[in-house]
């Protein structure tokens, strides 16, 4: 059975987009996460602030860069091409201009000199006409390029159609054909499975299909998709399908949109009780919830839980902490362990700043609340910074407000709330609290996140995570 490659292109489609913005730091995580994961190409943008460290993170996963022919003097490319790592370069053609053989020519010729590979992209190629389909084809094919891909940046495609063009173009080319999808009318993962019947090699997807407007295909949806019906598509991947739930979270945590519930394939309630009778006749695969990661523990751990068992059960839930990590981690455990039994639930809330976790400049000591309905709401906050307990006291609408005010009046760094969310993780009078919050500084979308019993510690906490990024952004 032939084998579909896998490129993920989640930090190229997350580029531009303040809603998405992550930090060096949790890009070159992400990137980590995604080799592990298996995928066969991780791809930024021209642009992209951490290229250097993922690419000198990465061990065994090609590197791609998305950018157009005239960006190729960018210092991002050039750094690329003259470094020792040897990766791929992805040229995207406007669909507004006509094809300019000599254009392709010299473009493909700079990096194949550096002995990198080529792909050539065709905005909205499914859409062009076929003349313009022939002059692309011919000219990706007589300069020597890897590989073409069919990308419907525009999102209106349907599976009908794109199984038609991807197999009318893969039938007047050898050239490996790659396949990627917008999902403005909901059809991108169709849109790019119906390619790959139609003969791709290769799928480009982002995590929990994050991008620009309605994002594009999810990754974790195409993968199972592929696996479940491999009757059907004829076609398998190289993904290790038990870490996407790691890492559809990881992910989530980073840019601060938490998973929903019923999320395809990777939601808490997707893949549970699927007690459906299945035809005999049926040839497809049944996913169970831990084919792709989620493992629910009925076991809970308690106060006299030890470090090994803790450990033990972290890694069991996909998470690679540090050894500092795992210490932090550890006393932040024992703490909630005091207040109640703890599932696994529970500690992959209580992981999860980890994921977004920052350089702490400052850490908050303690914080009283003084607050009514017939009194203004006051907050004594104590940060640590660099070694010094500061004490700031404030005012505000309430104690959330309060503390807020309180935490800015001791980092000095002037940010705007631009997003605040709260929700409990699990049920029950003792449920942790998950706060998930954006800031705006510097013309940058911040995320914070904080968990706590309390769910005014657990504001404080998110608000504290997002000021040290921060702090970071502004040493820059």
């Amino acid at each position: 059975m032939r084998t579909v490659k896998v490129c993920d292109t989640t930090m190229r489609d997350c580029e531009h987009s303040t809603e998405f913005n992550m930090s060096v730091r949790e890009k070159t995580e992400i990137a980590k996460q995604l080799e592990r994961l298996g995928v066969d190409i991780i791809e930024v943008g021209a642009d992209c602030d951490a290229a250097a460290d993922i690419l000198n993170a990465l061990e065994t996963t090609m590197f791609s860069i998305a950018c157009y022919p005239d960006m190729i003097d960018s210092e991002c490319i050039k750094s690329h091409l003259s470094g020792d790592k040897k990766g791929r370069i992805n040229f995207l053609f406007s669909r507004k201009k006509s094809v300019d053989p000599k254009e392709i020519e010299s473009s493909v010729k700079a990096v194949k000199s550096n002995g990198f590979k080529v792909q050539l992209t065709a905005n909205a190629l499914n859409m062009s006409s076929q003349e313009y389909r022939n002059a692309f084809i011919e000219a990706a094919e007589s300069n020597g390029v890897d590989s073409i891909c069919v990308y419907d940046d525009i999102g209106y495609s349907n599976p009908f159609e794109f199984f038609e063009i991807v197999s009318s173009i893969t039938s007047m080319t050898d050239l490996p054909v790659s396949v990627k999808s917008k999902n403005d009318l909901g059809m991108a993962v169709s849109n790019v499975l119906a390619g790959v019947k139609a003969g791709a090699v290769t799928v480009e997807c982002s995590v929990n299909g994050l991008g620009r407007r309605a994002g594009n295909a999810a990754l974790e949806e195409v993968v199972m998709a592929i696996k479940a019906r491999r009757d059907f598509y004829e076609r398998d991947t190289a993904i290790n399908t038990k870490l996407l739930f790691r890492t559809g979270k990881m992910v989530s945590t980073v840019v601060g949109l938490p998973l929903l519930g019923g999320k395809a394939i990777i939601g808490d309630k997707a893949l549970l009780n699927f007690d459906l009778e299945i035809p005999e006749t049926a040839k497809f695969s049944v996913i169970k919830p831990e084919d792709v990661g989620i493992i629910r523990n009925s076991l809970v751990l308690g106060k006299r839980t030890t470090e090994s068992v803790f450990e033990e059960r972290v890694e069991e839930l996909g998470y690679l902490l540090s050894p500092k990590q795992l210490d932090k981690a550890y006393r932040e455990f024992l703490k909630l362990a005091d207040k109640k039994p703890v599932d696994d639930r529970d500690i992959e809330a209580m992981l999860a700043p980890f994921e977004a976790e920052s350089e702490s400049n400052f850490i908050l000591e303690n914080f009283v609340i003084n607050s009514g309905s017939m009194i203004p709401s006051t907050a004594t906050v104590i940060l640590n910074v660099a070694g010094e307990s500061i004490t700031n006291v404030a005012t505000g609408y309430g104690p959330v407000d309060a503390a807020f005010k309180a935490i800015d009046a001791i980092s000095g760094i002037d940010v705007s709330l631009e997003d605040f969310s709260l929700h409990s993780v699990t049920s029950g009078e003792d449920a942790l609290g998950d706060a998930v919050l954006k800031i705006s500084y510097n013309d940058k979308i911040l995320t914070g996140r904080g968990v706590s019993t309390d769910i005014v510690e657990a504001s404080i906490r998110a608000y504290i995570n997002a000021i040290n990024k921060a702090a970071v952004v502004a040493s820059e």
